[in-house]
């Protein structure tokens, strides 16, 4: 009996043992991802762009310009061939580098603007990591599609916000008296 015991005793050792040795390594892999992830967001940035109709319109230009760049990433992502993959990588990795609208880069920069007192964000993350996490594209591609979509349909909400704005209302009660424009109002009298 005291055999057995002795026996058990050792195999309990040894999985605490063991079992030490899985938490000492989860908690270092844990490290190294959390360690990734602060890199990550030390590196994305804010751009405010100004709350007029000039910084409406830089804010439009930037997503233009972001668009573009979606688009040739997504052309390079459904053309990567296995045997180039390091220098189509690095090809994706040079569009995203130059990216930029007014000298601000655009991929890991939050960008917003406020038009008539309604704030527009948007972000556009590197997509990097997703190619390097997995080699195949369909993430990459499916990410930038994504964001690709979100700029249209941003640019579509922006046009409108544009149109309103620039059409004064008839009635007094909904005039803006705070965005009077007296160059413009001095404009309509002159015919």
């Amino acid at each position: 009996m005291e055999q057995n015991m002795l026996e058990q005793s050792t195999r309990f050792q040894s999985e605490e043992v063991n079992m030490q040795n899985i938490i000492a390594t989860m908690q270092k892999h844990q490290k190294d991802i959390e360690k990734q992830f602060s890199q990550d967001s030390n590196t994305q940035s804010i751009h405010k762009f100004s709350e007029d109709m000039k910084g409406a319109n830089e804010f439009i230009g930037a997503l233009q310009t972001a668009n573009v760049a979606c688009r040739k990433i997504l052309k390079l992502a459904k053309d990567l061939g296995a045997n180039s993959l390091s220098q189509d990588s690095q090809d994706l990795q040079d569009i995203i580098g130059n990216t930029a609208f007014m000298g601000v880069k655009l991929f890991n920069t939050q960008l917003s603007t406020t038009l008539n007192a309604t704030s527009y964000t948007f972000c556009i993350d590197n997509p990097m990591p997703l190619l390097q996490a997995d080699s195949n594209t369909q993430a990459l591609i499916a990410y930038i599609e994504e964001k690709s979509q979100e700029i249209t349909q941003l640019l579509l909400t922006l046009s409108d916000a544009l149109i309103e704005s620039s059409t004064p209302s008839t009635s007094s009660e909904n005039y803006n008296f705070n965005e009077f424009n007296a160059k413009a109002f001095s404009q309509m009298l002159k015919g």
